[in-house]
């Protein structure tokens, strides 16, 4: 399995982090990130995907989002939604589903960007550690490269390429 992220800079916003090691089961192995292309499993090289990643991002710029207070999903998960959500990460996401990864646009789910922050189960006192968090909000993040990682049979990442977003 495959998947396409970016990466924001949680430097200046460390708390993400620690929530993220204590509440997510993929903290050890992916840093916090917004998905792109969902894991996918297609016949594609390694390489053919780089190539069809590159050229969709010849005019892609960094990225500068806010994260707004954390949400609980349907499925149990707490994020932290991009709001508002920024057009160009939009254009990013809806240009990677193209050409060879088209057929992977079909999901009918509506994207809705985030960075997950606890995964479920959800154990004692997850809810209140994550509501407390509150006060750090909005937050802005900036992301300056898309990541494509392989998502290996123990849920470690291994990172296949990083291609950097034009500076704005």
């Amino acid at each position: 399995m495959r998947a396409i992220h970016i990466i924001p800079d949680t430097s200046a916003q460390p708390w993400i982090e620690a929530l993220r090691r204590r509440f997510d089961v993929l903290a050890p192995f992916i840093p916090a990130h917004v998905t792109l292309v969902f894991p996918f499993d297609l016949q594609l090289s390694d390489q053919e995907l780089i190539r069809h990643c590159r050229e969709q991002l010849k005019v892609s710029r960094t990225i500068k989002f806010t994260v707004g207070p954390p949400e609980k999903s349907a499925d149990n998960h707490f994020w932290l939604p991009a709001d508002p959500i920024p057009p160009e990460l939009l254009a990013l996401r809806n240009a990677l589903h193209t050409g060879a990864l088209a057929t992977l646009n079909s999901s009918g789910r509506e994207y809705r960007p985030h960075i997950t922050v606890a995964r479920p189960p959800l154990g004692p006192g997850v809810t209140e550690a994550v509501q407390a968090a509150a006060d750090n909000f909005p937050a802005l993040l900036e992301a300056t490269a898309i990541t494509i990682e392989r998502i290996l049979d123990d849920q470690r990442s291994e990172v296949i390429e990083v291609i950097a977003l034009d500076k704005a």
